[in-house]
């Protein structure tokens, strides 16, 4: 599956092991990352400061994917992200959650 729309991943990081650097997504017309620490620019996108918990920085439905991989199970208020998460994503569009 290659991804084309407007993609944004939780907990990202500047590395070509964060999910935004994968293969899939090279045609992405868009790639953002949040994290806490930031800002960075990396490769072929971008990591905002921000907290998942609370991401005002986006419109609601701003994004056609949502990827969150390892992040989850370490937030003190997971429910908040989760339900970001859902509000930013277009509806019928995807989210892809990962947790160990």
């Amino acid at each position: 599956m290659h991804i084309i729309g407007s993609v944004l991943e939780v907990g990202a990081i500047p590395s070509k092991k964060t999910l935004l650097s994968m293969k899939s997504l090279e045609n992405a017309s868009e790639k953002i990352g949040i994290n806490l620490d930031g800002p960075y620019e990396f490769l072929d996108f971008k990591i905002l400061q921000g907290n998942s918990n609370s991401m005002d920085l986006f419109n609601d439905e701003r994004f056609d994917v949502v990827l969150c991989n390892a992040l989850i199970e370490h937030d003190k208020y997971f429910w908040k992200t989760l339900a970001e998460i859902k509000r930013i994503t277009k509806p019928g569009r995807t989210i892809i959650i990962g947790a160990p």
